[in-house]
């Protein structure tokens, strides 16, 4: 939704320049890498990084099939998920799961 459109307008102006993209959760010096650029979550930016907006803000969201909150209670605040079942993000260089930031909308 973002850099497919960016590197299609990207690629026509600049023809003679070679575009590799890794898809990579690791939290690597991308300059020790050898990448010339980086696309991260605006929490994840190192301080010595020069970053730039490339897309607008967007949210996440936690869903649950009705069938399963026929059986579970819903959850009331983000530590009641510590009792659900669900599928989270593991960070290769740290070893630690994704830290979900939280804000409360439920809809029933």
């Amino acid at each position: 939704m973002i850099l497919a459109p960016a590197v299609c307008k990207l690629m026509p102006v600049y023809p003679d320049i070679s575009v590799e993209i890794s898809n990579d959760y690791g939290l690597v010096d991308i300059v020790a890498q050898r990448y010339d650029a980086g696309i991260r979550l605006g929490e994840q930016v190192a301080k010595d990084m020069i970053g730039m907006r490339v897309g607008p803000d967007f949210r996440m969201a936690m869903v649950g099939a009705s069938s399963y909150f026929r059986r579970r209670a819903k959850p009331r605040t983000p530590h009641d998920l510590t009792t659900h079942t669900g599928i989270n993000l593991r960070f290769p260089t740290s070893g630690g799961p994704w830290s979900w930031p939280f804000a409360y909308c439920w809809i029933y």
